[in-house]
Formats: structure tokens, C-alpha cells, sequence
């Protein structure tokens, strides 16, 4: 396996602006290093020897591990002067270090102007944790001016700051300590899995809101009940707390401004749930109103959120359309994203890659292209995150449309295996699996005909089934079923 260059890495991920800057940034530097910069930046192997091979004949090789190390340095440091105004956080550091500068220049009431400043700034983005520093930069001020008075006024108001810190990592813990467990879910028994999972809920920072005392520790707290119910399946609680995250979030519309990626993501969560409970039209009027986010919110215009935006947008477009049979709007939003995806897949977690590929093997399915819809459930199961998908009845279904008998059976045999194996073989697989084990045996109409409606009652009796119902949803088998069986009696009058 190659070793990753994080030289590569790290150039390859600059948006076009952040280029443009690095190359003014740079301009007074060695031209060597403007060399293998341009070198670097028109490879598209991420392979050292690749890179090196490609640079000038003219290129002065010193010592290329210190030039590389020095360059990728400089990029950071273009990056750091680039977005030095894009974010509160950068501002009240940068406002901490001047005013550390005024202070040793004994200018104390400018250095409390720009603490005054700094601390507004926190307020409005509601980020205290950054205004540790600041307090105590005001109480080294009031100590030099011998201004006890308001020094312990300043320590009071810190400790009080600190308390709020804490109050927001009491939240954080319990909010990635309910994300650990979901992940955990696939190894656990599930009693102890649920029993672990109440012990968060009961917690007294869960049972009353009025705890929470930041905007963050607020955020923390729904996003811990949103996963929960989500856990759960209860998919109404859930969207409701992340519907809650969304407004607490548009309460501070800066914070959406910048960091916009996080907006984006809650919603996505909003647009599963309201996909599971069919509340299609809803979710039209949900993603209309986040395709308008960079306008209201004054988003600033980058590949990282428009690609974002786009993978959480169209691939739910694409389960709406294709579930009130719009198909001309399906095989619209097919061709956008195939057309655009390959723009915008660096810039999304990988997860987002695999929900587009279910929806586009589900919408294809429904088209009747069977051989593009296999083409992307490949994708999933090739990745080794696709182990996890819940998928597997799908697939099976689809190798059944496509006429592959004898590939079903070993799919058959080898999902058992594997589903056994990963103690996710849910009550639901099982009855398709044995399913299929009978169909691909059976020659005629008559006994495939008793076989679907058979075999019906019984994915029907397993609505209620909790694990069960986490398979079925992935695909609508009984609507499959119910058609299938409509098209047999067909043939036979």
C-alpha cells in the first residue's frame, strides 16, 4: 500500500481563492518552492516518486524532505493569513495577541477596549471557551493598574465562565457517549445495549433542559435525545429534536455563516426521518428552504459546502420523486448527480457517498434499470463500510429481477454466513433468505405464485419486529412482493 503524501494531501485540498492567496502569499519566497508547489499542484497521483519525476530540469534538489517540510509549512501558514477573519475564533485570538502587545507597551485602557471587543464577539458567537485567555489578560490589566476592585470582579465572572465550560463538556460527553453506544449496537446484546442506552437518558442533565447553560450544552442535549429516539426508531421524537438543533442554530444565524457544514448535517438527519415516515411533501418545503441557506445566511461560496449541500439534498429529492412515481424528475436528478458527483466527492464524508448509491440502486430499480441499480449497490458493498448496509434483501431481490439464479444461490449462502457472522442475521433476512433458497428451485408460475404469497404473510407479521423493521425499510419488499404476485395472477388469466 502507498503511503499517503501529506504534502498532497494538504495542496490538493485548497479550494481555488485559498490557491490564488498562497501564490500572492508566496510570492517573496524561493522560487524552488513555487516549483514544487506547481509541481505538486498538477500531479493527480498522490504518490511521491510520481511527483518528484514531474519536477523541473531545472529544479535545485537540496534536501527535498526539509524543502517539502518548509513548503507545507508555508501552506499552513497561507491558510492561517487567508482565513484569519473567517471565524471568531481567529478574531479574539488575534485580538488576544495585540492586546498582550498593548499590555507590554503599558497601553492598558486600549488593551480593555480590545478585551471589551473580544468579548462582545464571543457573546455574539456564542463561543465562550475562547475567552479564557481574554479574562486573563484583563486581570494581569487591573493588577498593573492596581485595580483590585474589578479584578476579582474579573476572576468571579472567569470562574463563572469555567463553570459554563464544564456544563458544556458535561453535555458533550453525554451526546458522543450516546454516539459511541449506536456504533457499539452492532456488537452488543441488545437488553444491555437499551439498559446502557436509558442510563444516558436518566441522567439529570437529560431530565431538565433548564441545565443546559450555553447554546452549545443546548445543542449537545438535543442531539443526544435526537440520536436516542432515533436508536429507538421513533422517528417522530427524533426529527423533533433535530428540528430543535435547526432552530437553536438559526437562532445564531453567525454560527450557520461559519461553520455551515454543521447546519447541513443536522438537517440531513431531519430529511432521513421525515423519508422513513413519508412526509414527502414536508421534506420538498425542508430542502427549498436549505438550498436558500447561503443567501439568508450569507454562506460564504465554497466547493466544500456547495458540495455538502448538493449530497444532502439530491439524493433525498431522489427518494421523494421516486416514491410519488415523478419519473421524469427521477431520471433528471439521476443525471444531475452522475454528472456532478465526481466534482464533489472529495469534499463529503463517505457515508453521503453511500446513501447517493442507495438512492440512485433503489430509484434505477423502480425504473426497471436493473443493471445500473446493481452498478451502485456494487458500490456499496465493495466498501468497507458496506458490510453494514441494510441492504442485503435488496440485493438479493435485484439479482432476482436481473435472472440470476445461480449467482442468487451463493448470495443466498454467503449473506447467511456473513449476517451470522456479524450477529445482524434479523428475523426479516432470515425469511427472505429462505425464501429465495425455495424460489430459485421453483420452475412454474403456479408454485412461485404460492410461494410470494406465502412467504407475504409472513414479512407482513413482521412489522412490528423492531430489527426486522430496520431491514424492511431499506427497501419496500411487501410493495415488491404485492406486485410480483399481481403480475403472476396476470399471466395466469
Amino acid at each position: 500500500m502507498i503511503k499517503k503524501d501529506s504534502l498532497f494531501e494538504l495542496i490538493q485540498s485548497f479550494s481555488a481563492t485559498e490557491k490564488r492567496h498562497f501564490k500572492v502569499f508566496a510570492t517573496s519566497k524561493d522560487k524552488n518552492y513555487t516549483q514544487l508547489y506547481n509541481t505538486y499542484n498538477n500531479c493527480v497521483y498522490n504518490n511521491d516518486s510520481k511527483v518528484l519525476d514531474n519536477l523541473p530540469k531545472n529544479y535545485n534538489i537540496k534536501n527535498i524532505a526539509v524543502e517539502k517540510n518548509y513548503l507545507y509549512n508555508l501552506l499552513l501558514n497561507s491558510l492561517n493569513d487567508y482565513h484569519k477573519n473567517s471565524s471568531v475564533d481567529f478574531i479574539i485570538d488575534s485580538l488576544n495577541k495585540q492586546i498582550e502587545i498593548l499590555i507590554q507597551k503599558g497601553l492598558h485602557n486600549q488593551a480593555l477596549n480590545l478585551i471589551n471587543k473580544a468579548k462582545k464577539k464571543a457573546k455574539e458567537a456564542q463561543i465562550e471557551n475562547s475567552l479564557i485567555r481574554t479574562f486573563e489578560l484583563e486581570q494581569e490589566v487591573y493588577n498593573k493598574t492596581q485595580d483590585y476592585k474589578k479584578l476579582l470582579n474579573s476572576i468571579d465572572q472567569t470562574r463563572e465562565l469555567i463553570n459554563t465550560i464544564s456544563n458544556q463538556y458535561a453535555y458533550k460527553e453525554l451526546a458522543f457517549e450516546m454516539n459511541y453506544k449506536e456504533i457499539q449496537f452492532r456488537d452488543t446484546n441488545k437488553e444491555i445495549h437499551f439498559s446502557q442506552l436509558q442510563t444516558i437518558m436518566k441522567n439529570k442533565l437529560m431530565l431538565n433542559e433548564d441545565l443546559a447553560l450555553s447554546y452549545k450544552a443546548k445543542m449537545f442535549l438535543y442531539q443526544t435525545k435526537a440520536m436516542y429516539y432515533g436508536i429507538v426508531n421513533d422517528e417522530v421524537l427524533s426529527i423533533f429534536y433535530f428540528e430543535r438543533m435547526i432552530r437553536l442554530m438559526e437562532s445564531a444565524p453567525l454560527l450557520i455563516k461559519q461553520n455551515p457544514i454543521d447546519y447541513i448535517l443536522v438537517f440531513a438527519n431531519i430529511a432521513m426521518g421525515k423519508i422513513n415516515i413519508k412526509k414527502y411533501e414536508e421534506l420538498l418545503s425542508d430542502i427549498s428552504a436549505i438550498e436558500n441557506s447561503p443567501e439568508k445566511f450569507k454562506i460564504k461560496n465554497n466547493q466544500v459546502f456547495n458540495a455538502n449541500l448538493f449530497y444532502f439534498t439530491q439524493p433525498y429529492l431522489l427518494e421523494i420523486y421516486t416514491a410519488l412515481n415523478k419519473k421524469e424528475d427521477v431520471l433528471s436528478t439521476i443525471k444531475t448527480i452522475e454528472e456532478i458527483s465526481e466534482t464533489y466527492k472529495p469534499f463529503v464524508i463517505k457515508t453521503a457517498l453511500l446513501n447517493t448509491a442507495k438512492s440512485i440502486a433503489i430509484s434505477s430499480f423502480y425504473l426497471g434499470d436493473f443493471k445500473k441499480s446493481l452498478k451502485y449497490m456494487n458500490q456499496i458493498f465493495d466498501d468497507p463500510l458496506g458490510k453494514y448496509s441494510r441492504g442485503h434483501i435488496f440485493n438479493m431481490i435485484l439479482h432476482y429481477e436481473l435472472g440470476n439464479e445461480q449467482l442468487l444461490g451463493s448470495l443466498v449462502s454467503s449473506t447467511k454466513r456473513l449476517l451470522t457472522q456479524q450477529n445482524r442475521l434479523s428475523k426479516a433476512e432470515e425469511i427472505m433468505i429462505d425464501f429465495f433458497s425455495k424460489i430459485i428451485k421453483s420452475r412454474d408460475n403456479i408454485s412461485v405464485k404460492f410461494l410470494f404469497t406465502d412467504y407475504l404473510k409472513n414479512v407482513k407479521a413482521l412489522l412490528d419486529d423492531e430489527d426486522a423493521y430496520n431491514s424492511l425499510r431499506y427497501f419496500d419488499v411487501i410493495k415488491w412482493m404485492e406486485s410480483k404476485i399481481e403480475h403472476l395472477s396476470a399471466i395466469r388469466q
